[in-house]
């Protein structure tokens, strides 16, 4: 067998000969200090090698630079992982006849305007950025002519009355629930939250919200004094009310966080 290189640590040696016990050398790293081992037979020393990691590297960021995207994450105090990616280029469009032609028997072209109208609640819990993208939606199936109403805060009542939609209040404070959320970042809130009563409030306050998205469905417009009986639901996820009224009336569901 070649003997091992010099310069070579001693886990990455390549040793096969066979030694009983008794023929096994005594090893002793090679930095330790010789008058505290004697040489004498048997004795061997070998570098054992080491692992040292870079100092000054801090292991809770990470970026990435290429020709095409700038990747970067990063561990926040609370435990989240913020990632952000950052296209420099568009990716050119898929050459046609990568895949085989696919039948979309979903599709009718010719009669899907032929649709009969529905009467649509759309749910939502958030700020005025939330809002906005659904009334636009909105008014597009009020086009196709649907009948829509619009659940949320009241301090929306007056926006999405001057787009010409229904609005139903569902109770809630959108600014109560963003300084909620600036205060509590986190999964699990913070002892401040406990302790002042921000808990038992906001309770208070989904529970106010669910009610009100689910009167949302079936309760006469109160300006017209118009029944309404929703026929398919569209909520962006905050809402929490959304699933359990489309499962309890038996009518679609349609989640998103923007319109």
């Amino acid at each position: 067998m070649p003997s091992p290189k010099n310069d070579e640590p001693f886990h990455m040696q390549n040793n096969e000969e066979n030694h009983s016990d008794a023929d096994e050398p005594i090893l002793i790293p090679d930095d330790v200090d010789a008058k505290e081992v004697p040489e004498m037979p048997g004795v061997r020393r070998v570098d054992i090698g080491s692992m040292k990691a870079k100092p000054g590297i801090d292991y809770s960021t990470y970026e990435a630079i290429g020709k095409g995207l700038i990747s970067s994450a990063r561990l926040t105090d609370d435990g989240r992982i913020v990632i952000s990616l950052d296209l420099k280029k568009q990716l050119p469009d898929l050459p046609e006849g990568h895949a085989n032609p696919v039948k979309e028997y979903a599709v009718d072209r010719q009669t899907f305007t032929d649709a009969p109208a529905m009467n649509i609640v759309i749910m939502i819990v958030g700020s005025r950025g939330d809002v906005q993208p659904f009334i636009v939606l909105g008014r597009a199936l009020q086009k196709h002519g649907h009948r829509i109403r619009i659940a949320t805060h009241e301090t929306f009542r007056q926006m999405v009355k001057d787009s010409g939609l229904e609005f139903f209040c569902i109770g809630g404070d959108p600014a109560d629930l963003m300084s909620y959320m600036v205060k509590n970042p986190g999964l699990l809130p913070g002892m401040s939250s406990l302790l002042n009563g921000d808990i038992q409030r906001k309770r208070a306050m989904v529970a106010e919200m669910l009610d009100g998205c689910w009167k949302s469905c079936y309760e006469t417009d109160d300006a017209s004094g118009e029944v309404f009986a929703a026929d398919a639901i569209i909520s962006n996820p905050p809402t929490f009310a959304h699933v359990h009224c489309a499962e309890a009336l038996g009518i679609p569901l349609h989640l998103s966080f923007s319109a």
